[in-house]
């Protein structure tokens, strides 16, 4: 199994970072890999919401449509990548510090087959993926 896992605290209410996060929109604006996303379901964002995504990576373009799984206002949002040859699930993990948020981007991957003789690309990959937190701390200070 691949496991990749970032931390970082970003200088903004919980509401406002789990707000960002939760809509799928704003991806392009924090990770440089997603090349564009479209809402596929006629929902708020919540449990089921459905966005089609293609990202850039090593192998070039690919889709990542994902399903929110789990959402838990104010403290956490699970998905899982529905879509691509990679399927990946994903935890946010909230916690309020006063005025400041700390936030948690976990990835896992189950590999098997051919996936697992690239294990290390796949982990190099995905923990490149969770440090885009960075971006999300930069852009939401920014905001403020």
């Amino acid at each position: 199994m691949a496991h990749a896992e970032f931390q970082v605290t970003i200088n903004r209410s919980v509401k406002d970072v789990f707000n960002f996060v939760l809509d799928g929109d704003n991806n392009p604006k924090w990770r440089p890999v997603c090349v564009s996303i479209q809402r596929l379901t006629n929902q708020p964002d919540a449990v089921g919401t459905i966005f089609k995504q293609i990202s850039q990576s090593p192998a070039g373009r690919i889709d990542c449509d994902y399903e929110i799984t789990e959402c838990v206002p104010n403290k956490s949002i699970q998905f899982k990548v529905i879509a691509g040859p990679a399927r990946p699930t994903g935890t946010y993990k909230l916690v309020s510090a006063g005025n400041a948020t700390t936030i948690t981007f976990a990835l896992n991957l189950e590999t098997n087959g051919l996936q697992k003789l690239v294990d290390g690309i796949i982990q190099k990959y995905m923990q490149t993926e969770v440090a885009y937190l960075i971006n999300l701390k930069n852009i939401l200070e920014t905001r403020a």
